[in-house]
């Protein structure tokens, strides 16, 4: 990111020479530097602004660099997701399914890693569950007004320029549109006017899709050549659900790197009474997650199914190109998720006792099981940085 928005420092001569200078990067870089899959543009843009913001605000010189200042929009899109999703879920009526949503999200090591990286998979899970919002609304206004409509459409624009596999979802929300559509509204002309809309934002979306990706999408073909390490495999593909359920491999990594790193074999290893309880309550929370939702919401199931379908065709596609593979790359799955968990969660907790009070307690009770359970990720986030730049040139001094 600092590379893409803000500059390098070069030297002319002999490095001892002192001969070093710091050449800016310009809009072009910033916006359409892609020959690796390591400059995500809408960050670097954000933070970008950002910088610029910090440096005039504290005078400091064009080479300065600012952490917090390059991470914040990263940082508050992660805020605004748990935020959004809470109010999602209360959307589709479940108040307190909502909550248990927002909280299970905010503790999940995928949401608090990529929430504070500089990287586009913070956008990623705030526009996917935008885009749930901004299409809940499109589909429920009787008045058929178009605000809800443009904002779905910006937010198409947003989740497929923030990632390349955001094209995958942004089409499921167009099929999950279309199926809610033409099964929720009775009347042949309502249904053939959100239609007509839905075509039309993602028309425009694409219009400003093309000129902001299309150079980017030339360099990107060529990523096989210098990305072939990393394919999907049936092991991969099983650490990836792993993750996504507790935020680490189910073994862990060999090697002297490997040191250090948690798995939920050890992890299970140490501590049975808390993994496997957690692993149940996982599987009965999301059960009973997608059950209160069809009965209540089919439409809500419609979209959320369209992510888990986006999610299946991008992994089909990877395995049969032969492409390469990283489990972030499936990190939108993180909403429904989130969301059936919680929903499930606060019905079960009802179902064990009517008491709101005792209800309370017993889903604070599971969400404080998965906290433990799930601590060994978080404090690897605290303990042992991802790039340990800073680490390394203190180190040296």
């Amino acid at each position: 990111v600092k590379h893409a928005s803000l500059g390098y420092l070069k030297s002319d001569g002999e490095p001892e020479s002192g001969d070093i200078r710091f050449l800016k990067r310009d809009w072009a870089t910033t916006l359409w530097e892609y020959r690796k899959p390591t400059n995500h543009p809408p960050v670097s843009a954000a933070s970008r602004i950002s910088q610029t913001i910090w440096r005039n605000s504290t005078d400091a010189e064009g080479h300065e660099f600012n952490e917090l200042a390059v991470r914040a929009p990263t940082l508050a899109a992660g805020l605004l997701s748990i935020f959004a999703i809470g109010v999602l879920v209360r959307r589709w009526g479940f108040a307190i399914g909502g909550i248990a949503a927002a909280f299970f999200l905010a503790i999940h090591p995928w949401h608090m890693r990529y929430g504070t990286e500089a990287r586009a998979y913070s956008f990623a899970v705030l526009w996917t569950i935008l885009g749930c919002l901004w299409l809940t609304y499109a589909l429920s206004d009787e008045r058929g007004r178009w605000r809800f409509w443009l904002l779905f459409g910006l937010n198409q624009l947003l989740l497929t320029w923030s990632l390349p596999n955001g094209f995958y979802y942004a089409t499921g929300f167009v099929l999950a549109a279309a199926v809610v559509a033409f099964y929720q509204w009775p009347k042949r002309d309502d249904r053939i006017a959100a239609l007509w809309r839905l075509i039309a934002v993602n028309v425009m979306a694409a219009m400003a899709f093309f000129p902001l990706f299309v150079p980017n999408l030339l360099q990107a073909l060529r990523w096989g050549e210098i990305n072939d390490h990393a394919m999907l495999t049936m092991a991969r593909f099983k650490d990836t659900l792993c993750q996504l359920a507790f935020g680490m491999n189910i073994a862990q990594p060999g090697g002297v790197e490997g040191e250090g790193i948690p798995s939920y074999a050890r992890e299970v290893a140490t501590t049975p009474w808390i993994l496997i309880p957690t692993l149940a309550l996982l599987l009965i929370g999301l059960l009973v997650g997608v059950i209160r939702l069809a009965m209540a919401r089919p439409g809500a199931v419609a979209i959320l199914g369209s992510i888990v379908i986006a999610a299946t065709v991008y992994l089909t596609v990877t395995v049969t190109a032969g492409h390469f593979f990283y489990p972030r790359y499936i990190i939108y799955l993180i909403v429904p998720f989130s969301i059936l968990f919680g929903i499930g969660l606060a019905g079960f907790s009802r179902a064990l006792t009517p008491k709101p009070t005792a209800s309370a307690l017993v889903g604070i009770a599971v969400l404080s099981l998965y906290a433990v359970a799930t601590r060994a990720p978080r404090d690897l986030l605290f303990n042992r940085p991802y790039a340990p730049f800073r680490d390394v040139a203190e180190h040296l001094e």
